[in-house]
Parts: structure tokens; C-alpha cells; sequence
């Protein structure tokens, strides 16, 4: 098939069995750490493949764990980078993305 004529490109996704096997791993390094979280993982596209909540893990922190690993995905910025990334804007550019 001729590349102009593509309407697609393939892209790797994670499989349910991988997300699942991070998830959990995330999931027992919280549980080490005494912390109770919710664990979103997402494919490229930043749809959610697997989640965790573990008992006691915030109720309303669900919709930030997806968000901020969509947020993630979307950018292909991991969160831990995004202070550095803005450390050149200003403080509130920085305050309102933050």
C-alpha cells in the first residue's frame, strides 16, 4: 500500500496482563511505604488500561490519578518532570499549571 494512501500507524499499546502486573506492583510498593493510593495507567492514546484503589486511598483522588496519567501521556511528560520543564515561565504560569 502506498504511504499517502495510509489512513492509520500503528502504535504499541499495553496489554491488560502488563497493565495489570504494574498496577499491582505499584500497588505493593505503596502498601511498603504505608500509603494508600489510586494507581491509574493509561495506553498512548491516555485511555485507562488498569486501575487500583486501595482501601482508604482518598475517594476523590480517582479522577486525579486519571487525569494526571492522561495528563501524562498526552504531553509524554512524566509528572516528576513537569516542575523542571517549567522552571523557565513564570511563577504564575508555573502556579497555574502546577
Amino acid at each position: 500500500m502506498d504511504a499517502a494512501v495510509r489512513h492509520s500507524v500503528p502504535q504499541r499499546c499495553i496489554g491488560w496482563q502488563a497493565a495489570h502486573a504494574a498496577a499491582g506492583a505499584a500497588a505493593a510498593e505503596a502498601a511498603r511505604l504505608s500509603a494508600a493510593v489510586n494507581i491509574a495507567l493509561v495506553d498512548p492514546a491516555g485511555l485507562l488500561a488498569a486501575f487500583v484503589r486501595m482501601p482508604g486511598a482518598p475517594l476523590h483522588s480517582v479522577e486525579i490519578a486519571i487525569d494526571k496519567a492522561y495528563t501524562a501521556a498526552s504531553f509524554g511528560l512524566p509528572t516528576a518532570r513537569w516542575y523542571a520543564a517549567l522552571e523557565g515561565h513564570s511563577p504564575a504560569g508555573r502556579d497555574g499549571l502546577l
